[in-house]
Order: C-alpha cells, then sequence, then structure tokens
C-alpha cells in the first residue's frame, strides 16, 4: 500500500491521503510507525505529570485515564489523555498535549512534547492500538470536596454574589431596630457545601487560597448557615436642628458582629476593599442618608448552641437570638417593643406678652435705663413628641426607660428691656405624669429640644410651658415668672411591635 502524509498548516493537522490504495477509513495506527510506542509514551507522561499531582476536587487513575489519538481520517497535532472527574461537573475532564512531527525515509515518526499538559475538549473518534476505549466518568472515584481552612468566621456578601445554590428558609419577624438603622434576618439555610470565596478568605496559606475547588465543606465540630440580611432605614426618629450650637452629637454608628457560645466574630467583608457590614451615623437623627440594601451573611461557627447577631451602637449591645427572634439588651428595648415612637400634634400656642416690670414701677425702684415696660413675649408651636429609646445627645436610655422629646419651634422669647435673659428649664418646662411632676434632663447647652425620662410603657401627660428665670436690667437681675402656661396633652396608643 502507497500512502503520503501532508502536514496541513493552520489547522496544524497529520492528513492521511490515500495515493494509490487504502481508504479513509484504514486503522491510522499503521500509517504512524511508533504509534503503539507513543501511546505508552504518553500514558506514563500523563500519569507523571497530571494524575500524581492532582488534588481531591479532581479524579483519575493509570487504570481508567488513558492518552488516545483522534481519527480515523486525520491525526491530531495534540493527542488527548482522560477522562478525570472534577468535583461539580457531571462532564468529563480531558487533557491535551501537543505532537511532534519527524519524517523519514521509513514514514512519519511522532513524539511527545514534553510538560505541556493544557486542559482542552478531547478529540473526536477516539481510539488506540490496544482497542481500548474511553472510561464512563461513573467509572471513577467521586472527587471529595476540600474541608473549609478555617473556623469561626462570618463574612458578608452583596446579595446576588454569593457563588452557591441556596435554598432559603423564610424567616419573619426576626430583627434589631437600632438608632442608625433596621437590620432583619429574611431567610436562612444551612450550607453543606461552602462557597468557594468564603474558603479563599479564610484559607490561612496561599496553596489553600488558590484550590480549585468549586466548594469546600464545613470543618470538623463546624457548621456553616448562611443569613439573608436587608438593611434599612431606622425606625427611631428624631428632629431636624433649628438652632445653632449645643453639646455635640454622639456617635450613633451601627457595628455588626456574631456571637455562638463565647465567641464574638465580627462581620468582615469578603474583599479588602470593602468595609465592615453595618450602618454609619454620626450627624444625629434620623439617619436619613442609610440607602437600604440587601446582603448575605455566611458563618461558620460550633456546632452546638444558637448563633446570635450583635448591634452595637454607642456602647451598648441589642442581641438578637437568630432561632427564637428575641432582642435583649441592658439599655433601652422600647424600639423592639412599641412602634409608636413618634405623635403628631400640630399644636400652636398664640403670642403671649407678659409684663415683668411696668416703667412707674421701675422708676420707683431707681432704675435709671428703662424707657417702658419690661415686657417678655413668648409663643410657640409642637409638630411632634418623640419616644425613643436613643437619644443624639444624651445615648442610650436606661433599660425599662426611655425618652421624651418635645421641640418647640417659633418661639420668639423677646425681652423689651434688659439683657441676657435665661430660663429656668427645671421651672419653666414640665411634664405631669400623673401627680409625678418631671424635668428636663441633660445638658442645659440642649436648647433645640427638651428631653423627659419616661417609663417605656409611657402613654400619658401633659407638658407645661411658663416662663421662668431671670435677666438683668440696669447691671442688677432680676428674677421672673410668667402668670400664664401653655400645656400639651400627650397621648400615645401604647402600640406594640
Amino acid at each position: 500500500m502507497n500512502m503520503k502524509y501532508r502536514w496541513v498548516a493552520g489547522i496544524s493537522a497529520i492528513t492521511l491521503l490515500a495515493a494509490c490504495s487504502g481508504t479513509a477509513d484504514d486503522p491510522i495506527d499503521l500509517d504512524v510507525e511508533n504509534a503503539t510506542a507513543l501511546i505508552e509514551e504518553a500514558d506514563t507522561a500523563f500519569a507523571q505529570g497530571v494524575l500524581a499531582g492532582l488534588d481531591p476536587v479532581t479524579t483519575g487513575d493509570e487504570a481508567t485515564s488513558r492518552c488516545y489519538f483522534s481519527g480515523p481520517a486525520q491525526l491530531s497535532s495534540a493527542i488527548s489523555c482522560g477522562p478525570l472527574r472534577t468535583l461539580g461537573t457531571d462532564e468529563p475532564t480531558w487533557y491535551t498535549a501537543p505532537l511532534i512531527r519527524k519524517q523519514s525515509r521509513e514514514g512519519i515518526r511522532l513524539s511527545l512534547a514534553a510538560t505541556e499538559w493544557t486542559v482542552a475538549p478531547a478529540g473526536e473518534d477516539l481510539h488506540r492500538p490496544d482497542g481500548l476505549e474511553p472510561a464512563p466518568i461513573a467509572a471513577l472515584p467521586e472527587p471529595q470536596a476540600p474541608t473549609l481552612p478555617e473556623s469561626n468566621v462570618a463574612r458578608w456578601f452583596p446579595e446576588g454574589t454569593l457563588d452557591a445554590d441556596v435554598t432559603w428558609e423564610p424567616l419573619e419577624g426576626v430583627s434589631i431596630h437600632a438608632p442608625a438603622a433596621t437590620f432583619e434576618i429574611t431567610g436562612t439555610a444551612e450550607l453543606d457545601e461552602v462557597p468557594a470565596s468564603l474558603a479563599y478568605d479564610g484559607a490561612a496559606d496561599e496553596d489553600a487560597a488558590v484550590s480549585s475547588s468549586p466548594f469546600y465543606v464545613p470543618a470538623e465540630g463546624q457548621r456553616v448557615t448562611a443569613w439573608q440580611l436587608e438593611i434599612s432605614p431606622s425606625v427611631v426618629p428624631g428632629f431636624e436642628p433649628v438652632g445653632w450650637g449645643g453639646p455635640e452629637t454622639r456617635d450613633a454608628t451601627a457595628r455588626l458582629s456574631v456571637s455562638s457560645g463565647a465567641q464574638r466574630l465580627p462581620i468582615e467583608p469578603h474583599e479588602d476593599t470593602q468595609d465592615p457590614l453595618g450602618a454609619s451615623c454620626t450627624a444625629g437623627l434620623p439617619c436619613s442618608h442609610i440607602t437600604p440594601g440587601r446582603y448575605v451573611v455566611v458563618t461558620s461557627v460550633a456546632e452546638e448552641g444558637p448563633q446570635e447577631l450583635i448591634v452595637s451602637t454607642d456602647g451598648e449591645d441589642q442581641v438578637l437570638d437568630l432561632q427564637s427572634g428575641e432582642v435583649t439588651s441592658s439599655a433601652s428595648l422600647l424600639a423592639e417593643q412599641r412602634s409608636d415612637l413618634e405623635l403628631q400634634t400640630s399644636t400652636t400656642w398664640p403670642r403671649e406678652v407678659y409684663t415683668i416690670l411696668t416703667e412707674a414701677e421701675a422708676d420707683e425702684q431707681g432704675y435709671r435705663w428703662t424707657y417702658s415696660d419690661v415686657e417678655l413675649t413668648y409663643a410657640g408651636s409642637v409638630n411632634s413628641v418623640l419616644l425613643v429609646p436613643y437619644d443624639e445627645h444624651l445615648g442610650w436610655a436606661q433599660e425599662g426607660r426611655a425618652w421624651l422629646s418635645v421641640q418647640i419651634t417659633d418661639d420668639p422669647r423677646r425681652l423689651q428691656q434688659g439683657s441676657e435673659l435665661q430660663y429656668d428649664r427645671g421651672r419653666t418646662f414640665q411634664l405631669m405624669v400623673g401627680d409625678e411632676s418631671l424635668t428636663p434632663v441633660g445638658d442645659e447647652a440642649m436648647t433645640d429640644y427638651l428631653v423627659f425620662d419616661v417609663p417605656s410603657d409611657f402613654t400619658a401627660g401633659e407638658f407645661r410651658y411658663r416662663p421662668t428665670g431671670s435677666f438683668v436690667l440696669d447691671d442688677s437681675p432680676l428674677e421672673f415668672q410668667a402668670e400664664n402656661s401653655f400645656t400639651l396633652e400627650i397621648l400615645f396608643e401604647g402600640e406594640r411591635r
């Protein structure tokens, strides 16, 4: 049989052409002098260069993973070796290596280009001189996922970026109402297969960090849980400032962590370029700039014991039991217990003029620089009353207590004659709760609104505004108290959350 070979450029193939006799269906190994030796050489090189270095996520052995020519009408410029079984896919994995052609008078001899193995689809119509065919993928050992390289870890992911197929169990009413934002757990799932991105973050060494596994399994004694977390603006209200100055605003930023048993884990980002999960709030309440967002938090913690979400704000922790939904804290839990945190009033007090000293009385008492009656003009409006667990100046109310806040606007507080008008806050502003008279708490510099310390079950009271204080006339201090009081009936419904 007279055969000739032609190396076809462009597709890099050795093409067999029939010259005098024979057909394209003739066994191709007859036309390559060293076909059997080449296959044996390729089997050995594949075993040493690929099979010996497989990690647990890919399986194959010398008995089932071999090398093959493709044809019959065409010999590829590469040889195909496999199959291998890879974790996470039902498709077999094949490797190829290039072949080197050398032609002599006796024919064509092929040799294997050393150590140039690459993953690539297998050629068509695979065959070997010994007649063996590729093994089915089910004949290969099942790959084993590696163990998560770090235990006791919590990471957060933006919604939709977790590389895992998760079946969520919906949750309702599992939330924390912090001053900065509301944090609600809307779903949970136990993960037997841990996303690779979590494993990369927790990798203790470079080798673990670059593993090819599509997923991992929990470390011994650990359970991995995914939580759907929704962040939305806080239900805790605040007043818009109406004046200047006053005490500094406290930092109400919320910082999140997870606890299990005695361990407390900050919820770290899964990428170094991101910030820890929480809500920044440094410019006072309400934190209206909070952008709603959905996230997934993945935790790997000890198998035993409940998990808790902890929101830390201004030195106090709000602790959410992720199984029962109960929230505990050593500070006020008003926002968890009640939904009526703001009372709309739309109350306006008419302008009142109180004559402290007539011009005649001033002359009689020897005041030289009075040219008219000494008068105090006052008025005001109250648009809303707040009942809150946290105040931007005072911080947290104590456990079982709340802050009741009243903001008076449109009050001229103008003194005709005299100077240095000073209100005695404790005598000017009062909150009557039954027979008890409460006075404002906090710094005298808190001039934007008034705060009273009340029980967290407060529902009714009467706010009274009767200007009382002092001023200076001709360098002499004088005290005063207006005849009439402004009053505001306060009635909360006591609605439970």
